[in-house]
């Protein structure tokens, strides 16, 4: 494996085949590119040869603003990288980046495994993150279409995703997913959902969904009771343990 610096022109870079990141901020990409107009490229990024081109390995952002600000050549550290060693280098250059999201970090993470036949413990190691760390990435492969797209947008913290996939009832997991999304909710009251479910505390859902509304094919959940402080039938979307109308006078 060597590698050496030299001027390249973009023309002749590509793509990464198999990107780190599923989705590229065009406003970062125009940050960034403003920066490289003004200071210039102060760190080459990392490519392989690739026939007649040369592909990204590492430095895909970085590259991509270099090409909105139109410059010719710019300076690429040139290595000599099979699969192996090119997926190896792109994990150590976004993995350890605090802007990747965690799906994308799942995505990638499964790559290692699948492509590569990677031990969990092999990825951690080089990785340099705990097996736990790297369990909690793979399961979001796991997770539900709705939840994993909360989660790459921010919406949904991980450590509470976590304990509500495991509500394996689509419309419970559902309903407490836009509760956290909503109003908030901490790792505590996840797992405490969790255990509720697994306990076989909750509601049965034939009885549950008998308040459910169906409208234009979107599911919405009615929950019926009483507000403590003036006695007349209160409604929200989610289940609630104490119904106040906001404009009863607090004690």
């Amino acid at each position: 494996m060597t590698s050496n610096i030299q001027e390249i022109l973009i023309s002749k870079i590509i793509d990464p085949g198999n990107p780190m990141r599923t989705s590229i901020d065009d406003d970062a990409i125009k940050e960034l590119a403003a920066s490289i107009k003004n200071e210039g490229l102060i760190n080459p990024i990392t490519v392989r040869p690739n026939k007649d081109t040369y592909e990204v390995v590492a430095g895909h952002r970085r590259f991509l603003a270099c090409r909105l600000v139109g410059l010719a050549a710019i300076p690429c550290v040139v290595r000599d990288l099979d699969n192996v060693q090119a997926l190896e280098v792109m994990a150590h250059e976004n993995l350890h980046r605090l802007d990747v999201d965690p799906v994308d970090e799942a995505i990638f993470i499964g790559r290692m495994i699948n492509d590569l036949h990677y031990e969990i413990k092999d990825v951690a190691e080089k990785l340099g993150r705990s097996i736990v760390w790297v369990e909690d990435r793979l399961g979001i492969l796991d997770y539900s279409e709705h939840m994993i797209k909360l989660v790459k947008e921010g919406k949904l913290k991980l450590g509470v995703a976590k304990h509500l996939a495991e509500i394996h009832d689509d419309l419970y997991q559902k309903m407490y997913v836009d509760q956290a999304v909503q109003y908030g909710m901490s790792v505590l009251q996840a797992d405490y959902l969790q255990r509720q479910y697994e306990m076989g505390i909750l509601i049965p859902v034939e009885k549950f969904a008998e308040n459910v509304e169906t409208i234009n094919s979107n599911i919405s959940v009615r929950v019926h009771a009483m507000c403590v402080k003036c006695g007349k039938l209160a409604e929200d979307p989610n289940l609630r343990n104490v119904f106040i109308h906001i404009e009863c006078p607090s004690e």
